[in-house]
């Protein structure tokens, strides 16, 4: 006789509690894995792409209308599993996982409508507490469930306490107004449920939140550069972004310069009595296919505009930068952040970190002059690049710390170090232009018509304001797709729709066991469950290093049980490789 699948659920449950052979953190860890499976096969014919556990809890919650006590103790049994809570003595936790799992049982596929009342041995040992009233938390984490898009109202479950739909309140003239639009595009754009986090709350005493900005889907990181190059001296432009996506490389003269300016910052910190005669050969080690098909005038214009900008970084770096109290020896140069609380990832050009006088620094270097600038002498686009670093830093460090952030313009012989303060409206401006960013990469991969209608819109008279190389590359992209064969266009937008479902599946998968959520697996999946799919290698040793660079320190691991990371410093850099 075939079994049915709660036949199958129930017996696997009673095999896990029922060996004597498994310590309880063990039978709790199977009981997890076991709920997480009854899970998935609840929610996996509803043709929605659930990132997180937390994700298909909540859209379960709703479905089957799930009392809050129960939601409470099931979030409850999530949580302290993922975040690796449970101790070995952890019999209270086998109870509950055995109760969850019955319930579940019971619920969908036993069509039973009530839950049960959880056992007092059980409930004793998981007190639920009374919610207290928070006037401020800088991130809430949730998972929306509905919009009320004439209230401006979102509705959802917070990470900390799955069990109960809480409102989030815009179209707040003097604090949120400017996502009322975010608010639309949520209801327009996007599935339901889906991941948001809130910014800068407050949380008011009847337990509505008041949030100042929100990030739409934050474990899909984009690029500081993307957000910021949508900054135009007249506003923003989102849409040109879609226009970068399918222009040609180009290798033009200042571009290069741009490149060769990066290659001189790291050598010039590294070794600040380098000549510029030396690095010459590191110029064409840096491109040699490309340098290859400048003209002999190209590359002496080239060495030229390099030997400029050589002087005013060397000038800088001796001068300009030790005055703002940036010491050399404590400098990082190109380190890589993510931040999972605003969606975005980047890489420094430089980084100061002074641990003893908990001062951080950012430096990001310009090969360029200032366009059109701002009150601040920058550029609109450099000044929200340094804003989201700032951002990114705060999330990586604490959102108490204070970096100073500074755009470095190596074109400028004098004053080429210029401070960018942050300002809060206009790191929300960034995060809501992240926003429309995320919306513009749904509504592509959504379907082919939803390419359609974004390409159809890639004309000059939506971009009124739009000059110089933007204008021509809007031109250009307009003229051929209007010169398309309908099979070629249809093809064009087939192809573009699939690959920004691909390139969204890489950024963050799905989740399941048998599945990986891509590149937020980093900090979605605990250990535990990285090393149970082989997506980790631990306590590697190393056995031998033949890097060419002068090694100074190596830390290696031993012990099967240490936690040190290794890393290579080389001389010079402060650079660090983790092991």
């Amino acid at each position: 006789m075939i079994k049915t699948k709660h036949q199958i659920y129930l017996e696997a449950k009673i095999r896990i509690i029922g060996s004597s052979d498994y310590s309880s953190l063990y039978m709790t860890k199977a009981l997890y894995n076991l709920l997480t499976s009854i899970v998935e096969e609840v929610t996996q014919d509803e043709k929605i792409i659930f990132t997180t556990l937390f994700s298909r809890v909540a859209f379960l919650g709703n479905k089957y209308r799930l009392n809050a006590q129960f939601l409470y103790y099931l979030h409850t049994f999530r949580r302290d599993n993922e975040r690796m809570l449970i101790s070995e003595e952890s019999d209270h936790y086998v109870k509950l996982g055995s109760f969850l799992v019955d319930q579940l049982i019971s619920r969908a596929f036993l069509g039973e409508t009530e839950i049960d009342e959880i056992p007092e041995d059980i409930s004793d040992k998981f007190n639920i507490d009374k919610l207290e009233i928070v006037k401020f938390k800088p991130i809430v984490e949730a998972i929306v469930d509905s919009v009320d898009v004439e209230k401006f109202i979102i509705y959802f479950y917070e990470d900390e306490n799955g069990s109960v739909l809480r409102q989030a309140i815009f179209d707040k003239g003097d604090r949120n107004e400017l996502f009322n639009d975010s608010v639309v595009l949520l209801d327009r754009s996007f599935q339901f449920p889906i991941h948001v986090n809130f910014v800068d709350v407050e949380i008011m005493e009847d337990g509505s939140y008041v949030p100042r900005a929100m990030v739409i889907e934050p474990d899909y990181l984009l690029d500081v550069t993307a957000v910021a190059n949508c900054f135009k001296d007249y506003g923003t432009e989102p849409m040109l972004r879609l226009i970068s996506k399918f222009k040609r490389v180009e290798n033009s003269i200042p571009l290069m310069v741009g490149n060769v300016s990066n290659l001189f910052l790291d050598e010039i910190i590294s070794n600040p009595d380098v000549k510029f005669n030396d690095l010459i050969p590191s110029i064409f080690r840096l491109d040699p296919l490309g340098l290859s098909v400048y003209t002999d005038r190209e590359i002496r214009e080239l060495i030229s505009i390099a030997r400029l900008h050589y002087l005013n970084l060397k000038r800088a770096i001796a001068l300009d930068i030790p005055t703002q109290g940036i010491k050399r020896k404590k400098v990082y140069l190109e380190p890589s952040f993510y931040s999972r609380d605003y969606g975005i990832q980047g890489r420094l050009d430089l980084f100061h970190y002074d641990e003893e006088n908990n001062k951080y620094d950012i430096v990001e270097l310009k090969s360029g002059k200032p366009w059109r600038a701002n009150v601040y002498g920058l550029s609109a686009s450099h000044y929200s690049q340094t804003l989201l670093y700032d951002l990114m830093v705060k999330s990586a460090f604490g959102y108490y710390r204070k970096p100073n952030n500074y755009i470095l313009y190596s074109k400028l012989n004098e004053k080429s170090l210029k401070y960018a303060p942050p300002v809060k409206s206009q790191q929300y401006e960034a995060m809501k232009v992240r926003n429309d960013l995320i919306a513009i990469e749904y509504k592509m991969g959504a379907s082919p018509s939803g390419a359609a209608a974004l390409f159809h819109y890639l004309q000059m008279d939506n971009f009124p304001k739009t000059k110089g190389f933007e204008m021509n590359a809007v031109n250009e992209f307009s003229k051929l797709y209007q010169k398309l064969s309908r099979l070629e266009r249809s093809y064009f937008e087939e192809f573009s729709s699939f690959i920004s479902r691909e390139h969204r599946m890489a950024k963050i998968g799905e989740h399941g066991i048998h599945k990986s959520n891509g590149l937020s697996a980093l900090w979605l999946e605990n250990l535990d469950e990285k090393e149970d799919r082989f997506a980790i290698l631990k306590m590697l040793v190393i056995s031998s290093n033949k890097s060419p660079a002068v090694v100074v320190k190596v830390t290696t691991m031993v012990s099967a049980n240490s936690s040190t990371s290794s890393s290579i410093i080389d001389k010079g850099k402060n650079s660090g490789l983790t092991v």
